[in-house]
This record gives C-alpha cells, structure tokens and sequence, in this order.
C-alpha cells in the first residue's frame, strides 16, 4: 500500500510503508509523515501519479534585499541605494527557513537528496542589510544542525565588505563569487559607489582579505561589447593577484534595466567575445 498527498493541488507519491518502516520496524504508523505534513496528507485511494523527485524543494536562491551600495551602469535591477522594495522581513526569514528544514525531513524520509543549498544573491546586494543577511546565515546553520540535516549556503556579492564581516563571510559561507569587473579602470567605469566614488580599491581589499584567510573564491565579469578585446588580461590579471581566485565567469552585458542605453553587440563584438574568450580558456588550462 502507497500514500499521496496534495500540496497546492499537486498530488505527491509516497512509499509509506518504506518510510516508516525505517522508524517502526515494519508497523506503517502514519503519524510520522502527518506531522511532517500538516493537514495536506491525503487519502490513500487518490494515488495516481508520482512527481516525489521534484516535491518539496531544498535548492533555492534568495533576494534578501533589493538595495546596493552600487550602482553598476548595466543594473538589469536598476539597483543603487535604497531600493523602494522592503528588505525581507525577520518573520519571513523565519518561514523560508521552517519550509526547507521541513522540506529537508519529508525529502531525508522519502529517499531523496535532502541537503539544503541555498543561493543568496540580488537584486541588491545580499550583505546590504547585514542584520538580515547574518541572522538568516547562523538561523539556518542552527536549524540545519538541530535536525542533523546537511547545508550549503552560497553567497553573490560585490564585495563591498569589511574586515568583520569577511571573517563572518568566511566562517560560514561554503562558496562565494565576487563580482568585479576584472581591471581596477573597467570595475570604475561600469561599477560606482552611490555616491560616484570607485570601487574598485574596496573589493581588491575584500579579494585580497580571502586570499590571505585561504578561502577560495570566483569571480565574476560583466562585459561590454567595447571591452571583449579585453577579457584576456582581465582573466590574467585576477589570476595573477589573488592566488585564492579558482574560477573566472565571464558574461556578456544583457540589455535590460539600465543597460537599455548602453550600445549592443555587432557581429564583429561577437567574433572578438569568441577569439577572446578561446584565448583565455587555452590560457586557463
């Protein structure tokens, strides 16, 4: 005998008597899987197809903030200071966080990859409202370990960031990307603080802080048409200064947001993006 049960009128398989056989030795008690879900667990005969493998998600990404202390020229969010949208609020922190460690359990029960990898990234910036951000990092680094459930937490950011929070940063987050523009002139052309200063001194700072910690970072490049010519030394250039540095994303401007007035590509940027880019790749490998 199997079970299913409806979340947001998507009917879900479970092998029940698989499930509790590993808590109850082989009495079906369904009051496990009950708890777990709530009252969404539905009657038995309504089996009718299985969509298991893809219920209840454990891999997500998530806007924290809206807001950035930069405003980057090619912004698809048209992002800079202040956003008018609300950073996420602490309660609903709270639900997200209680959604995946309960997605976690039902998918740990299941027989399903249950670890938790979550992608914070904008948007804004996702360290901008840095009470939010860390509370949302140690609350699920609790919970996860509270209920033996495995985490990975990602972090996108532009690397406007101090020394304490670096240490934080490195503590507790397992992959970071820095986006940097890969040259001190491209990362000031494209990428100003609010205010009109550069940046790029800031986040060669931050680049550097992980480097001399030992952790590991990406990084990735915006790039215009009119500097493709100069992904190679970019590449070189990173590479060379922070030995910590292990992969290079490279992204051609997408013409939305602020970027709608910036010129678009001609096949002959195409052909240059193409050259350039197998020439960094040969260099990389």
């Amino acid at each position: 005998m199997d079970g299913c049960f409806e979340m947001d009128n998507n009917f879900y398989f479970i092998p029940c008597l698989g499930v509790m056989a590993k808590y109850n030795g082989k009495t079906p008690d369904l009051s496990i899987l009950r708890e777990l879900v709530g009252n969404h667990y539905d009657d038995f005969s309504k089996v009718n197809f299985s969509r298991s493998a893809n219920a209840f998600p454990v891999e997500v990404s998530l806007f924290l903030s809206g807001s950035c202390n930069l405003k980057c020229s090619y912004c698809y969010y048209s992002s800079g200071g202040k956003s008018k949208e609300e950073d996420l609020k602490i309660d609903n922190i709270d639900i997200i966080i209680s959604y995946l460690i309960r997605n976690a359990k039902i998918r740990k029960l299941i027989g399903h990859n249950y670890k938790i990898s979550v992608l914070l990234t904008g948007g804004g910036e996702p360290t901008y409202n840095w009470d939010n951000f860390s509370y949302f990092v140690m609350k699920l680094k609790e919970c996860s370990k509270t209920n033996e459930l495995p985490v990975e937490i990602s972090l996108v950011t532009n690397g406007i960031l101090g020394e304490q929070q670096i240490e934080f940063i490195c503590k507790y987050i397992d992959f970071i990307q820095i986006s940097y523009d890969g040259l001190p002139e491209l990362q000031n052309k494209n990428r100003r603080l609010v205010n009109g200063r550069s940046s790029s001194s800031l986040v060669e700072q931050t680049m550097m802080s992980l480097s001399l910690r030992g952790k590991e970072f990406s990084v990735r490049s915006t790039v215009l048409p009119c500097d493709y010519i100069k992904i190679y030394e970019m590449v070189q250039d990173v590479f060379a200064k922070y030995s910590y540095a292990i992969k290079y994303h490279i992204e051609p401007i997408q013409y939305t947001g602020r970027a709608t007035s910036i010129e678009r590509d001609t096949q002959g940027d195409n052909d240059i993006f193409i050259k350039e880019y197998i020439r960094t790749q040969k260099m990389a490998l």
